[in-house]
């Protein structure tokens, strides 16, 4: 089995009987491959995964995809046979560790949001109003008081 670096999002899959895979493979969900996956199956990342394990064409997409960062362009085909191989539940397993792994901090903390927890940006605070400003209440006037002139010379 190759050797896959989990810190880069890689699982590694053992060898199946499949021209190429002999000795086994590894999947990556990097930016590409999840690009790869919305535009195939015209939907948005998150909801893509129940369909992966319902659909035999969304998780075929998904292994293609996951597969050519470290093996080149995969065939859907190709990709059925590994899922095959595999057995559908094994490779639903592997898949769904390649993809929380391509979000690190999900699979540390359990949040995908990578703004949350975060400092909020200046003006964004909850007193903030539309504007930005800190201030939501009117101006006051000065109280009706004259201000004085500059001494004249």
């Amino acid at each position: 089995m190759p050797l896959a670096n989990k810190h880069k999002g890689e699982v590694a899959f053992p060898e199946v009987d499949v021209i190429g895979f002999e000795k086994g493979g590894i999947l990556l969900f990097d930016f590409n491959a999840l690009a790869a996956v919305e535009t195939t199956l015209k939907g948005l990342i998150e909801d893509i995964g129940t369909q992966v394990l319902t659909s035999p064409t969304a998780m075929i997409t998904v292994m293609q995809a996951s597969l050519e960062e470290h093996h080149g362009a995969v065939d859907p085909r190709t990709a059925g046979k590994i899922i095959q191989a595999l057995g559908h539940k094994r490779a639903s397993e592997l898949l769904a560790e390649a993809y929380l792994l391509s979000f690190p901090e999900a699979a540390g903390s359990g949040d995908v949001d990578p703004l949350a927890g975060g400092e909020p940006a200046p003006g964004t605070s909850p007193s903030a109003g539309k504007s930005g400003s800190k201030s939501v209440s009117p101006k006051k006037p000065s109280g009706g008081k004259r201000r004085g002139s500059s001494p004249k010379r």
